[in-house]
């Protein structure tokens, strides 16, 4: 080792800027040595500035396994770089696996079109197409410079650009591919023409809110007759909404739509339904009422207590008592009612809150006669 340090080589020195000057001054056949210290040496700046220096495939495959977070970007890259050098000029036999090492697109289109195998050009291109967004440029390159022409017939129905199928019409260089480009702008025109699926999704998804903002409105009228007539007819344009874009499949927002819809109108039918009841056991109630007070004048004329009505009686409207709790929390219905008819903004959601309101107030309420206060100012 030496007496003092002396004779140690100075990347093992103590000193972290000396081993990163031995570094520098390493040269490519010490690479076992760069890989060691790329992996193991305590300072990250001569870890990093090592990884930078090997040029092994092997190595650097060893580096972007196991090495911290800058060694494996530098080994990925160097690697990429070693990768591509190496396919272009030897066979698919011999280094096939390198292949796997390149994440750029770049260098597939390079190898592509200028690696000597053509089994490497021919997996190269399998790579670029397997991309999931493959660069139109990329793509149009290899078309225009693709002379055998098989490469480019590959890639055109991958290109979508006017443009850049317009250049492959003007710059390939095998005629075929010239023609075929031709051909595929005549078929993007043609399909320009007719509205595409996502086209008619569309279009669905702006007929149905302007609907669904009128079964809002209906959900909470207070004109029954009116509204079962409306309901009627937007039930009926709904129903022709969906039938005219039967083609599209039906996606998540459409359904979400379509069940607040059926559920606005299923409400609207229940309140509806409610209220009819309700205003029938009123009418039952009063016409009870009414023949009962009959018998009980008719009883006490026979009896002589009172004399004989000569104008009819002016109607009685039946006061009823309420538990205390039950008539706090229908003052407190009316008062929110009364706040959410004042509101300016935020329909939808005060829509929402009236209806909540209006199932409690049809419970609180049921037994409450037309003229009572009570009920009155809710209808209000």
């Amino acid at each position: 080792m030496g007496f003092f340090g002396w004779g140690r080589p100075a990347w093992k020195h103590r000193d972290a800027e000396v081993r990163l000057r031995a570094v520098h001054d390493l040269t490519a056949e010490r690479g076992g040595v760069l890989r060691d210290l790329a992996l193991h040496d305590p300072e990250a700046r001569v870890r990093a500035a090592a990884a930078a220096k090997v040029s092994d495939a092997n190595a650097l495959r060893d580096l972007a396994a196991q090495g911290d977070a800058a060694v494996k970007r530098i080994a990925s890259e160097r690697l990429s770089g070693v990768a591509e050098q190496q396919l272009r000029a030897k066979s698919w036999a011999e280094c096939g696996p390198l292949l796997d090492t390149i994440t750029d697109q770049k260098s597939f289109a390079e190898l592509t079109l200028h690696a000597r195998d053509a089994q490497v050009r021919s997996h190269a291109l399998d790579r670029l197409l397997a991309a999931a967004s493959p660069s139109g440029a990329l793509l149009a390159t290899v078309a225009i410079q693709d002379a055998g022409g098989d490469l480019g017939r590959r890639v055109l129905p991958r290109i979508d650009e006017r443009r850049l199928l317009k250049d492959i019409t003007r710059k390939a260089k095998h005629d075929a591919v010239r023609a075929l480009a031709t051909e595929r702008l005549s078929t993007l025109a043609a399909e320009d023409a007719k509205p595409s699926a996502e086209r008619l999704r569309q279009a669905r998804a702006q007929a149905l809110p302007p609907l669904m903002e009128q079964a809002q409105r209906l959900a909470v009228t207070s004109d029954l007759d009116r509204g079962e007539r409306e309901w009627a007819t937007l039930a009926a344009r709904w129903r022709e909404t969906f039938e005219q874009y039967a083609t599209v499949p039906v996606d998540a927002a459409t359904t979400a739509i379509d069940v607040r819809f059926q559920r606005a109108r299923q409400d609207f039918a229940i309140r509806a339904t409610a209220e009819r009841e309700r205003a029938a056991g009123e009418r039952a109630a009063e016409h009870e009422r009414q023949e009962q007070a009959e018998r009980d004048r008719a009883a006490a004329i026979a009896a002589g207590v009172v004399p004989p009505a000569t104008e009819s009686a002016a109607p009685m409207v039946a006061v009823v008592e309420l538990a205390p709790d039950r008539a706090a929390e229908l003052d407190a219905l009316n008062r929110e009612a009364e706040q959410l008819a004042q509101v300016t903004s935020g329909f939808t959601e005060a829509i929402h809150r009236f209806q909540d309101l209006h199932k409690r107030w049809l419970m609180l309420a049921a037994d409450l006669p037309f003229g009572d206060v009570r009920r009155e100012r809710f209808t209000a």
